[in-house]
């Protein structure tokens, strides 16, 4: 924790002394009809950036300013469709990004860090489009077929492809300390809830450079906020209040219970709604073994939050100051996506993250027992 907070330290006078800088792109596309309208599309500096300009004698040019590298696109549009997109890093400096024969085809040349990011591409991409591929004919099952043994055919699969993608994604960015392409991947690579001890050790290997650039001051407070939240660590307590109104404290639920879920949810959220029969089921299996709940919502009205409730059968501790993404207690945990979940102990410390379904029941029955239910119970 104390390395983090010396990083942040030493990375943010770095970013307040940047300024933005220009880049030009040059598009020279052969065989690309004199007027042809190409978008380019880039995250800019206050907002995303949609340019256009028209093709002439077999080229046209877009200017700019950013602060950092940043992914972009090139694409030509009929009829609202898109008929042709490549994507790219723009970088301050000069860009040409030329093509044979499409706009399709065509590729940034004479940078490193595209070169660096076609390289990542060519070896990764196989793997993205095979679970691109599993999750549309995840999407396309009948409720037959879900609940076959089809799905579970599926997921396994599916997890062997993705695990494959990770390894190649991080043994990409341990031989490329000093690509930009890599400090983005990792950012990508450590997702939502970010595991300081697996990320930390390779964000520090990486050059002074790239940590000091926005992407990376993000990234380190992410690890930071992370540190204090892992497994292991008392888990931060915080003051909320009850559908009532009245002041909810987590170290007084702590007190009450063996095993505690500190469970982030919202009434707006699909995903969250779907979850809660699961940890319903949780509930009313392992409470009387000592295991309770607290949900907080990041909601930012009352009334939906208080139906949504009770319309999913929600009878232990809920919370919430409806601020939204801005619930202090969130905050406080660095939640950055929901469903989100921390699991507490009897002496309040922090034992598992983001455990959803057959998760959460493998790890409280691994705790507190096989509940005995029916006849068993006699």
């Amino acid at each position: 924790m104390k390395k983090l907070l010396v990083l942040l330290a030493g990375v943010t006078p770095l970013l307040a002394a940047a300024q933005p800088k220009p880049f030009t792109l040059q598009l020279d596309v052969a065989g690309m009809p004199e007027g042809t309208l190409v978008y380019l599309l880039y995250p800019g500096i206050q907002s995303f950036t949609r340019d256009s300009a028209l093709v002439k004698a077999g080229t046209c040019h877009f200017t700019g300013l950013l602060n950092e590298p940043v992914k972009g696109a090139t694409r030509t549009e009929a009829g609202g469709k898109i008929t042709a997109i490549t994507n790219f890093y723009l970088e301050p400096g000069a860009l040409t990004l030329k093509g044979k024969d499409s706009l399709q085809q065509a590729r940034i040349v004479g940078s490193a860090l595209n070169d660096d990011y076609y390289a990542l591409e060519k070896i990764t991409a196989p793997y993205f489009k095979q679970m691109l591929d599993m999750r549309m004919t995840a999407q396309k099952m009948t409720p037959e077929e879900r609940k076959s043994d089809a799905v579970k055919i599926l997921n396994e699969k599916y997890k062997l492809v993705a695990d494959t993608f990770r390894r190649l994604q991080m043994a990409f960015i341990k031989t490329h300390p000093n690509s930009f392409v890599a400090l983005e991947t990792l950012h990508t690579y450590a997702g939502m809830s970010v595991n300081p001890a697996e990320i930390g050790p390779v964000f520090n290997s990486l050059s002074p450079a790239l940590r000091a650039t926005a992407t990376g001051e993000k990234l380190a407070k992410a690890l930071a906020k992370a540190e204090t939240t892992k497994t292991g660590v008392a888990a931060p307590l915080f003051t909320s209040y009850t559908p009532a109104g009245d002041t909810l404290q987590l170290q007084d639920i702590i007190g009450q219970s063996k095993l505690l879920l500190v469970d982030f949810w919202a009434s707006w959220c699909g995903p969250c709604r779907a979850e809660n029969p699961n940890v319903v089921k949780a509930y009313q299996q392992y409470h009387d073994k000592g295991f309770n709940i607290i949900s907080v919502s990041l909601d930012e009205k009352a009334a939906p939050w208080k139906a949504a409730i009770a319309k999913d059968n929600m009878p232990w501790f809920n919370a919430s100051s409806l601020k939204g993404w801005n619930d202090p207690a969130a905050v406080l945990y660095g939640v950055n996506a929901i469903p989100d979940n921390f699991l507490v102990d009897a002496k309040g410390k922090i034992i598992a993250r983001g455990l959803r379904g057959a998760a959460l029941d493998e790890k409280l029955k691994a705790i507190l027992g096989t509940v005995q239910t029916g006849a068993q119970k006699n």
